[in-house]
């Protein structure tokens, strides 16, 4: 192909594209505010994603395509040390970002039973940020033991460990870095079978409390009676599309 032919292209390219807003990166402040994290800054990188990502989709098993869609749209994270929290907020930033902020869904009235069809603006669903107090681990202090325990939150490292209440029981030991003045993971082990109800579920809600993240509910009135109900803006399989 010759230079002309080259220039010639050059010149389309850039006259098609010439009204396209350039917004190949989006900076965003993380609900955790990075505290508590190793690699992974307040501030992240988030960009739209575009043909290759497309491909990427199309030829994926579909297992962990969320958490592959960050790896590839988001700069400046660790996805294993993220807290849900986090990973949450930045699956509808990428979705934001990538096919505008309304999002289209259908909520019955919880009063009627009237089917309401919604347009929900992501961008003005309520950030919590997290406290200036807020750390990981944290420690609390067990109400019958009435020992300190250094507790992990849950993180994406560790939240195969978690994803039933008895499969977090069997593993409890391994969000617990210090109980009074031991570390010992044998050790702690074997205390947490001997703790009392209150000391176990004020461990487990530790674990599981949430300290900051993206409101997912909106708030919406029937279109029939008028009532005040709230929708979930959930990740549906036509999450990732045009509303």
């Amino acid at each position: 192909m010759s230079d002309e032919n080259n220039i010639n292209i050059e010149e389309a390219l850039k006259d098609l594209f010439s009204e396209v807003e350039d917004n190949s990166a989006f900076e965003v402040t993380i609900p955790s505010l990075g505290k508590g994290y190793t690699n992974t800054n307040k501030v992240v990188s988030i960009r739209a994603m575009n043909f290759d990502d497309e491909k990427f989709i199309a030829g994926h098993s579909g297992k962990t395509i969320l958490d592959d869609l960050i790896k590839r749209c988001v700069s400046d994270v660790d996805l294993e040390e993220l807290y849900l929290e986090d990973k949450l907020f930045l699956y509808y930033k990428i979705r934001e970002y990538s096919f505008g902020s309304v999002t289209k869904l259908i909520s019955k009235c919880e009063a009627c039973g009237q089917e309401n069809d919604l347009e929900i603006d992501l961008s003005q669903l309520n950030i919590d940020y997290a406290s200036d107090d807020f750390e990981n681990p944290r420690t609390i202090k067990l109400p019958t033991l009435q020992k300190d325990v250094v507790v992990c939150k849950l993180q994406a490292h560790n939240q195969d460990y978690a994803k039933t209440p008895e499969q977090l029981l069997d593993n409890l030991w391994r969000f617990i870095k210090k109980i009074g003045e031991y570390t010992d993971p044998i050790l702690i082990s074997k205390v947490v079978k001997k703790l009392s109800s209150a000391d176990l579920r004020s461990i487990t809600g530790s674990i599981n409390q949430v300290d900051f993240g993206l409101d997912t509910r909106a708030r919406y009135v029937c279109n029939s009676c008028r009532t005040e109900n709230t929708a979930l803006v959930g990740l549906s399989s036509d999450f990732f599309t045009l509303s």
